[in-house]
C-alpha cells in the first residue's frame, strides 16, 4: 500500500505542479468578489471532476474522448481575454475620472438637505437592504458563485492532460488501491491550496504579483489555453 501512496503522490505532483502558480494568481486576487473559500471550493470541484472523468475512462466509459480534451483549452483563453478586457476598461475608466467641482458657498445648505433626505429615507433604505440580502441568499442557493465557476473551469482546462495520465494509472488499480489513490489526491489538493496561498504572502512575491497581476493573469490563462490546444 505504501507503493500505491507514493505513486499517487508522484502522479498528482507531476501533473499539477503548474497549478500552484495558477493558485498563486487566484489567491493574489482574493478580495470582495473572489474569496479564499471560493478558490478552494473551485479547485476541489475541478479536481474531483477530473477524477470522475478519469475513473469513467478507466472502466470503459469515455465521457470525453482524449482527442477532444484539448478543446478545453478554449476555456482559459476566453477567461484570459475577459480579464484583459476588464483591465483595459478599468484603466480607461480611471483615466476618464474628473475631479468633482464643489460649490463652497452652498455647501452648508447642501449638507443639511442631504441629511434630511437621508433621514426621511432611512426606513426605505433598510427595507431595500434586507430585501437584497434575502434575494442574494436565495440566489446563492440556486446557482454556483461566478468566482467558484471561474476557478473550476481553469482547473478543468489546465488539468485536461491529467486525464491521459490518470486513466492508465487507474486501470491497473484494484478497488482499495483506487480509493487510497483518490484520498491521497484529495488530500494533496488542500496542500496545493495552502502552498499557493503561502507563496502569495511572501513580501517580494506578493508585491510582484500585485503589481503585475492585471497583465500576468490574462497572459497566463491564454498561454495555458494555447498549451492545452496544441
Amino acid at each position: 500500500m505504501i507503493s500505491v501512496i507514493i505513486t499517487a503522490f508522484v502522479s498528482f505532483a507531476s501533473t499539477n505542479i503548474d497549478d500552484i502558480f495558477v493558485l498563486m494568481l487566484f489567491f493574489s486576487q482574493a478580495g470582495n468578489q473572489l474569496q479564499k473559500h471560493h478558490i478552494i471550493i473551485g479547485q476541489y470541484l475541478g479536481i474531483m471532476t477530473l477524477l470522475f472523468i478519469s475513473i469513467s475512462g478507466a472502466i470503459g466509459l469515455n465521457l470525453i474522448p482524449q482527442q477532444y480534451t484539448r478543446l478545453l483549452g478554449i476555456i482559459p483563453i476566453l477567461l484570459g481575454m475577459k480579464e484583459w478586457l476588464k483591465y483595459r476598461k478599468d484603466k480607461k475608466d480611471a483615466v476618464g475620472i474628473e475631479p468633482l467641482n464643489i460649490n463652497a458657498t452652498n455647501s452648508e445648505n447642501t449638507v443639511e438637505s442631504e441629511v434630511q433626505e437621508l433621514a426621511g429615507h432611512e426606513t426605505e433604505i433598510k427595507q431595500t437592504q434586507d430585501t437584497r440580502k434575502g434575494k442574494k441568499k436565495a440566489a446563492s442557493g440556486k446557482r454556483i458563485h461566478p468566482a467558484v465557476l471561474n476557478v473550476f473551469l481553469v482547473t478543468i482546462a489546465n488539468g485536461a492532460d491529467n486525464i491521459g495520465v490518470y486513466i492508465p494509472l487507474f486501470i491497473r488499480l484494484n478497488l482499495p488501491e483506487l480509493i487510497t489513490t483518490i484520498i491521497v489526491f484529495l488530500s494533496l489538493v488542500a496542500v496545493w491550496c495552502r502552498i499557493g496561498e503561502r507563496l502569495t504572502n511572501f513580501p517580494r512575491i506578493k508585491h510582484a504579483v500585485q503589481k503585475y497581476k492585471s497583465i500576468v493573469v490574462p497572459v497566463v490563462f491564454i498561454v495555458i489555453g494555447i498549451f492545452v490546444l496544441v
